[in-house]
């Protein structure tokens, strides 16, 4: 037997016990009797005598009975419970879905699906630790919350009260649903479930009880043989739901006072819907555009659900400021949460650029044609006098042409022809005639840049490092633009 509250049981028992013992020694009762002889007034002397203090207590059922019942109301707050002697004691972990999606309001009443979830998860942790004299062990819980991202808020124990409180901090997310890092947690607490015993899995798998949606795309993926799954879904599967999905906002490299915005849309119902978006810049309305998206589908082989899809491009506008930017759904359906998307953009940045050089730069008038806020030329003697003074931070980039410095201050360098002494490089020798036939076009180096007519007469030939990025490869695999960070 366990008690899982005897300080309050022993409090109550010696608050109200004692006193009640005290009334009985003082206790008195004084009847009107008439009375044929004085040898009665005996009897009233004894009630006198009793009625002095540490007199000796007579029998009374009525005091018998009252404190049988306080006994009894003490042992009840102790909350005693009779356990067997189960050797592995069942293990349970409850997943709790916060993401996005689980903020819908499709459920009766006025809640979310995320607070009916945590609703009916606290009436599972009642049910498992519902109290009483003979209840049963209901083995140890463990509470994780999780949408892009798993959190443990509480590990695995009986109180029901921690449990309780756990599950009250759950909060909703913006992220999607992905089960796998939560169930890659419960695992490491179910087959290893104290660090000072590694190796010693436990004899069962946790019962996993998972409260979502069911808007996750890898849940059968994690269920392994022998564990147990019980899904329990929140919300309806046809809500109604139209989402951003994505936004983009952008200035073009050549008008960089001008703003592009692109926005994905996904439709989650089984017919078409047309509806309105809207931007805004700073809360002030921009446009609305009509859009149209596709039915959802579902997939023939796994039947997941796949969405209709369709793409908006606002018209680009002159924005020489930076700004808040916002697309709106301008429709109501189940989850609000996905129908607002809003980014900063940032104001045009003009770079302060140097250009060092010991002899004419065909790269200089590229650069005098570029639209930056200054362009510097220094020689070598002076680029390394501030390189030691520290004359260096006011600018943006600074580029090399065919020219290698003894020393590489912290910087943003962008180095033609000479290799600088870095480590990782690892130039071997020279080499000639070479056109690219690789490159990362989406790198942000290379992404208004065609490579596809360059010839190359005379290269260093270099072995970099795996910390390299190789941004263009040519004939025999020899690396033309590489890119390095270090910090």
């Amino acid at each position: 037997m366990t008690w899982l509250t005897p300080t309050a049981g022993l409090i109550l028992a010696g608050i109200l016990i004692p006193p009640l013992i005290l009334l009985y020694f003082l206790k008195l009762r004084r009847r009107s009797h008439a009375i044929a002889s004085t040898l009665l007034w005996k009897k009233s002397i004894e009630d006198l005598q009793a009625n002095a203090p540490f007199q000796k207590l007579r029998k009374s059922l009525l005091l018998f009975l009252q404190l049988l019942i306080l006994i009894l109301l003490a042992l009840a707050l102790m909350q005693p419970q009779i356990q067997g002697g189960v050797k592995d004691r069942k293990k349970t972990v409850i997943l709790i879905d916060n993401s996005a999606s689980m903020t819908a309001t499709d459920v009766e009443g006025d809640e979310t699906r995320l607070e009916q979830a945590k609703r009916l998860a606290k009436e599972r942790i009642e049910t498992l630790y519902g109290g009483g004299l003979f209840a049963s062990t209901s083995g140890e819980t463990m509470i994780i919350g999780f949408s892009d991202r798993a959190e443990i808020l509480s590990r695995f124990t009986n109180s029901k009260p921690q449990l309780l409180s756990a599950i009250d901090r759950i909060k909703p997310t913006h992220g999607k649903t992905n089960l796998a890092e939560a169930f890659k947690l419960a695992r490491a607490y179910t087959t290893n479930v104290n660090p000072d015993q590694e190796g010693r899995p436990t004899n069962a798998p946790a019962t996993i009880e998972l409260f979502s949606d069911g808007r996750i795309h890898d849940r059968d993926e994690q269920v392994l043989r022998g564990e147990v799954l019980i899904f329990n879904r929140i919300g309806r599967a046809d809500a109604d739901n139209v989402a951003i999905t994505s936004i983009s906002v952008d200035r073009p490299f050549d008008r960089p006072m001008t703003v592009e915005v692109f926005t994905a849309l996904e439709n989650m119902n089984p017919v078409p819907v047309t509806c309105d978006v809207q931007l805004s810049v700073n809360d002030v309305t921009r446009g609305i555009q009509a859009i149209d998206l596709p039915a959802a589908e579902v997939h023939p082989g796994s039947g997941a659900l796949i969405p209709g899809r369709n793409t908006v491009v606002f018209t680009p506008f002159e924005q020489p400021r930076g700004a808040v930017i916002e697309v709106a759904i301008l429709r109501e359906d189940d989850l609000a949460a996905d129908n607002v998307a809003q980014l900063v953009v940032p104001p045009p940045k003009q770079l302060k650029v140097a250009l060092v050089a010991s002899g004419r730069s065909l790269i200089r008038p590229v650069l005098e044609g570029m639209s930056l806020e200054a362009l510097d030329l220094m020689s070598p003697t002076r680029f390394e006098r501030f390189a030691q003074e520290g004359g260096l931070d006011p600018y943006d980039v600074i580029v090399f042409d065919d020219y290698a410095p003894p020393v590489l201050p912290e910087g943003r360098y962008l180095i033609f022809g000479e290799t600088p002494d870095i480590d990782g490089f690892n130039r071997y020798g020279d080499g000639t005639d070479q056109v690219v036939l690789d490159s990362k076009d989406q790198h942000p180096a290379l992404r208004y840049v065609t490579l596809d007519y360059l010839f190359i007469s005379k290269l260093n030939l270099l072995q970099p490092d795996d910390d390299i990025d190789v941004l263009a490869q040519g004939l025999r695999n020899a690396p033309l633009i590489v890119s390095v960070s270090r910090g």
